[in-house]
């Protein structure tokens, strides 16, 4: 059974670019919700592809719960903040176009957020690569340096993450940046104080359908905004800096993995203390490189 008049002011922004094979997925994921949104936002990003014709389909058929905004192509986060200025609701949800919620996504968003008011940032387990980031259940204010070091993974998404928008503004995703932008987000919010609040019972479908890009992928070379945003001043801890460390590892491996190793040299060396243990793989055949490296993914 599904409810539009619940009561629970939330809007689900989809920013789309050339996802016509999942595009319909996602959107169908939203509509088959025990709770539906007030509206579902698309933000066509420039799609060439048959993307925005299968959500005009969907729009013809669903009426004024969906709107389409098409634009030029500016990146993810442009996309994301330009759905957060059209949202007129308390509350916004976000699905990348490839994602999927399960279908009880938006009633367990309403429940946590009823059992904690005040809060500005909420969180949920998803599915990644067949498993999921549940573990041991959780529910509740946690910390997200500590939870994300102990689970090796990140305990957000940006497709199980719920956000009071009248809280965070139009602006929340950096733009221009080609890694981790969601990520700084989520840090944007919690470096004013806020805590998170995480329900890890998975409610949404991470679909990673290209499973070269996390290794693979030139974007991997950028080095993720987190890691050089005057943000991270605002943290501190024995967690915050295994995160640090992890992403920055992660991030020479992937430079050493590409072959960059003048850059990797004079990065190991600006960086200097821990990271110059790295040094020795630059003696290392690339061949082995490669080997070790993708086999370790990138860890």
């Amino acid at each position: 059974m599904h409810s539009s008049n619940s009561g629970f002011d939330i809007s689900v922004v989809v920013p789309l670019f050339n996802k016509e094979k999942f595009v319909e997925r996602a959107l169908n994921s939203i509509l088959q919700q025990t709770i539906l949104p007030n509206k579902i936002i698309i933000v066509d990003d420039g799609s060439t592809d048959g993307s925005n014709e299968i959500a005009l389909r969907i729009k013809k058929r669903f009426g004024d719960l969906i709107y389409i905004h098409k634009q030029t192509n500016a990146g993810v986060s442009v996309a994301r903040n330009k759905g957060l200025e059209l949202a007129d609701s308390k509350f916004v949800a976000f699905l990348d176009a490839d994602d999927e919620f399960h279908s009880n996504f938006i009633e367990k968003a309403k429940a946590l957020i009823e059992d904690y008011p005040s809060n500005v940032i909420y969180g949920f387990g998803y599915q990644r690569f067949g498993e999921d980031s549940s573990k041991n259940h959780i529910r509740g204010e946690v910390d997200f340096f500590k939870l994300y070091c102990e689970r090796n993974q990140c305990p957000l998404s940006a497709s199980s993450v719920v956000i009071d928008k009248e809280s965070v503004g139009n602006n929340l995703f950096p733009v221009g940046y080609g890694m981790g932008e969601d990520i700084l987000a989520w840090l944007k919010i919690l470096a004013k104080g806020h805590s998170l609040i995480l329900d890890s019972t998975p409610v949404a479908i991470y679909h990673h359908d290209d499973l070269s890009s996390a290794v693979l992928n030139p974007v991997a070379k950028n080095e993720p905004c987190f890691l050089k945003s005057n943000i991270m001043q605002q943290f501190n801890g024995t967690y915050y800096k295994r995160f640090i460390r992890y992403h920055t590892s992660d991030y020479i491996k992937s430079h050493i993995l590409y072959g960059n190793r003048c850059f990797v040299f004079k990065y190991i060396l600006r960086k200097g203390g821990y990271y110059l243990k790295f040094l020795p793989l630059l003696l290392i055949p690339k061949k082995i490189i490669i080997y070790k490296v993708s086999k370790n993914n990138l860890k």
